[in-house]
């Protein structure tokens, strides 16, 4: 019965600039449950998150954040944490202005290699759901 259930989208950056944008249109135009993991290493504020929910109390009910960083491998405790996932949205990047005004190719590089490091521990992560699901519906 997973089909009708509300759909489920994993959203890195959530507390990021662009990443809070993001999550504010995703719950203002579905009825979506959001998995915020996030790190607040970088430049992401907590806060941003407070106000991308502010003046909706729907909103809270359909935001799960998670303290991880998905630049290492994800834990089994971490993997139920996230639940099933339907879509995974990759919006977290090391993009502050001033670092990349006075480093640019080194934020790109960064960014980069970020991408591809959450992007890998993702899809292993997805993988491991993948199998667990099928096990469990035979």
């Amino acid at each position: 019965m997973r089909e009708f259930a509300m759909k489920r989208i994993l959203l890195t950056g959530a507390a990021g600039f662009v990443g809070s944008h993001v999550l504010r249109h995703i719950l203002a135009t579905t009825d979506w449950f959001v998995v915020c993991p996030v790190t607040f290493k970088h430049k992401g504020i907590q806060d941003r998150i407070r106000l991308s929910i502010a003046g909706n109390d729907n909103y809270s009910s359909r935001i799960k954040v998670i303290n991880c960083d998905l630049a290492f491998p994800i834990s089994s405790i971490t993997a139920q944490e996230f639940g099933s996932i339907d879509y995974v949205l990759n919006v977290a990047s090391e993009s502050h202005v001033d670092r990349s005004i006075e480093h640019p190719k080194g934020i790109g590089q960064d960014s980069l290699s970020r991408k591809r490091s959450y992007t890998s521990q993702l899809m292993r992560y997805m993988d491991q759901l993948l199998k667990v699901t099928r096990t469990a519906n035979g």
